[in-house]
């Protein structure tokens, strides 16, 4: 009893920790990037000794560690699918690491998901190439472009335009889409991730370890706050809000909950399993997501397997609220 006490202990604590620190404090933030699979190792230990000498009634207890792993740090989510309807919306985000595997797995991909809306991350040279293969199939498909980031749609797009981070160079891209029951604002990002460096790329960032995790933290705020800024805007024009793309965070911590607080996790809130998205082969991160405004019902959402990329593809299907 004493030995399941310290271990839940642990991991509340952990989870606490890493809930309202992580990108306030450098440690905190580089724990947050660790693997949480790593967390369950003390539990497993226990239960291997356990099954060892036979302590059947000490393995029973070590199922609430095992459930606060799961839940708290793992992010299981147990929703069963909504029943679909005639006008459900099918929209797939996806960072497809430059192409770098080619063009075939990602077209057969998506050919096979066959989304309305499509958001790609890295995307510079093979979003280009994915939509002319998609507009000869279908002439409804259109295009937007900033950089790396393209929003495909085959609704209408109305209006598209770049949003420029206050503090860097970044750029989200948003469009909107004429849906046939009301408008969509669509918004696509790809966020920086904490590395350990130094890369000469760190290096621009910062001398050392606790400075590169400043800035980096920093110019993740300005993205989260770009997204929350374009939902707000979105809601005063009576639109309803989607955004999607590789935010580079697990869906723990500060800014997680800012965004959290004012949007819908497709996958919190209708996916099943863990939906982790990176990398595609150990699989050990949920860092691609979609948002929704709350006007916006998420009927089912999951995790696609492809070999098209590092990255796996996020589907959800979504109705828009009359």
């Amino acid at each position: 009893m004493r030995g399941v006490f310290f271990q839940s202990s642990f991991l509340i604590l952990l989870w606490f920790l890493l809930e309202t620190r992580a990108e306030t404090h450098w440690v905190f933030t580089l724990l947050a990037s660790v693997p949480p699979h790593v967390f369950v190792l003390p539990t497993a230990l226990v239960i291997l000794v356990g099954l060892f000498k036979k302590r059947w009634k000490a393995l029973l207890w070590q199922g609430l560690p095992l459930l606060l792993w799961l839940f708290l740090l793992m992010g299981l989510q147990l929703h069963p699918p909504r029943p679909e309807t005639s006008n459900k919306v099918r929209v797939m985000t996806w960072n497809v690491h430059g192409g770098l595997a080619g063009l075939e797995p990602l077209l057969s991909t998506i050919q096979h998901i066959q989304p309305e809306v499509l958001c790609l991350q890295e995307a510079r040279i093979t979003g280009p190439q994915i939509w002319t293969v998609l507009q000869k199939q279908d002439q409804r498909w259109q295009m937007a472009q900033v950089g790396e980031l393209v929003i495909l749609s085959r609704f209408p797009v109305v209006q598209k335009r770049w949003l420029e981070f206050p503090n860097s160079f970044h750029t989200a891209l948003e469009a909107t889409l004429q849906l046939p029951e009301q408008a969509l604002s669509v918004v696509t990002v790809h966020l920086d991730r904490h590395r350990l460096g130094p890369t000469a790329w760190d290096q621009r960032m910062g001398r050392t370890l606790e400075e590169r995790t400043h800035r980096v933290s920093g110019i993740r705020q300005d993205g989260v706050d770009v997204v929350l800024k374009s939902q707000g805007q979105a809601q005063q024009q009576k639109q309803a809000f989607l955004a999607c793309g590789d935010f580079n965070m697990p869906p723990l911590g500060p800014l997680y909950r800012q965004l959290e607080d004012r949007l819908d996790n497709a996958f919190a809130h209708s996916g099943l399993g863990f939906g982790f998205t990176w990398n595609a082969s150990l699989k050990l991160y949920r860092i691609d997501h979609l948002w929704f405004s709350p006007d916006v019902q998420t009927l089912k959402t999951w995790v696609e397997e492809s070999k098209g990329s590092d990255h796996l593809p996020v589907v959800t299907d979504l109705q828009l609220q009359p």
